[in-house]
């Protein structure tokens, strides 16, 4: 059985094994990505001993040498949290040189399996004289079905914000 989580570094086109979870975590089981970057994992059962309790999982690019990073910040400067496709989302970003943003759709998990969850980076500038990053929502529902997703921003060390839910909608 595989305890293990792994990391994907796009760079180097590599996995990494991290940490393990203290519990197994079998087929009635589920694992969900919070909008604080955590992880947290539930649940399991057959064929294994059912699991009533619930971990969190605290991924390496949110803290170093011991202490939490330093979070980039962002808050919507248009807009309701509720946008359409196509449309353009400006955001204040504590800091613009690096930022980057990107949705996750909300999971909706069962049996191991998280047929909705998605991610999807968002083209973007940044206008230093306006000190917005502007981003461009999914152009289509077959790229993105219309729905609840995490808008999180990203800095250069790849170090994510805490996520703000918001709706894309037809």
């Amino acid at each position: 059985m595989a305890y293990h989580a792994e990391l994907w570094d796009r760079r180097s086109a590599t996995w990494r094994t991290l940490e393990a979870q203290a519990r197994p975590r079998l087929y009635h089981s589920t694992a969900l990505l919070l909008a604080d970057g955590r992880v947290v994992s539930m649940g399991g059962g057959a064929p294994g001993p059912l699991e009533l309790n619930a971990e969190t999982f605290l991924p390496p690019y949110l803290y170093a040498a011991g202490q939490l990073r330093a979070r980039p910040t962002f808050s919507v400067a248009n807009g309701s949290g509720s946008f359409e496709y196509g449309e353009s989302v400006s955001l204040r970003v504590s800091n613009l040189a690096s930022a980057r943003a990107s949705l996750v759709k909300l999971g909706s998990c069962t049996h191991s399996h998280n047929t909705e969850q998605r991610y999807l980076p968002l083209k973007g500038v940044a206008d230093r004289a306006r000190g917005v990053y502007t981003v461009t929502m999914p152009l289509a529902a077959h790229l993105a079905p219309p729905g609840f997703y995490m808008l999180t921003v990203i800095d250069a060390n790849g170090v994510p914000s805490q996520s703000q839910v918001v709706r894309l909608r037809p």
